[in-house]
């Protein structure tokens, strides 16, 4: 078993940078990266996002993107750990409204015909 929390600086910058392409123009920003234990006590990595740019409207679907992008970074960079994104946004963060009423206007995939 590897030490928990010890994310090499490979890792730590890649991550950072690969969220600072994908949301930095919506504020977003690490605010940490870890290594620890899920719930089931598994090894993995808990990378926490912050945006602090509330007056810029958030395209939702960046969140989906970016969950596959850092697990792309990871994993390419040999991890083996479940990744965890969790995204922190402010209570008066702007929400892209036209991608969300198209996200919102669609019946979820089970139900399509």
């Amino acid at each position: 078993m590897r030490t928990l929390n010890n994310i090499s600086a490979e890792l730590d910058h890649a991550l950072r940078e690969a969220v600072r392409e994908r949301v930095g123009p919506f504020g977003g920003a690490v605010a940490s990266i870890r290594r620890d234990l899920d719930h089931d006590g598994d090894e993995c990595i808990y990378v926490e996002v912050e945006y602090t740019a509330p007056e810029t409207p958030f395209d939702p679907l960046n969140i989906v993107g970016l969950d596959g992008a850092l697990r792309d970074v990871a994993y390419g960079l040999g991890e083996h750990d479940i990744l965890y994104v969790h995204n922190h946004f402010r209570p008066d963060q702007k929400i892209d409204q036209a991608t969300l009423d198209r996200m919102l206007s669609k019946p979820p995939r089970h139900v399509r015909g």
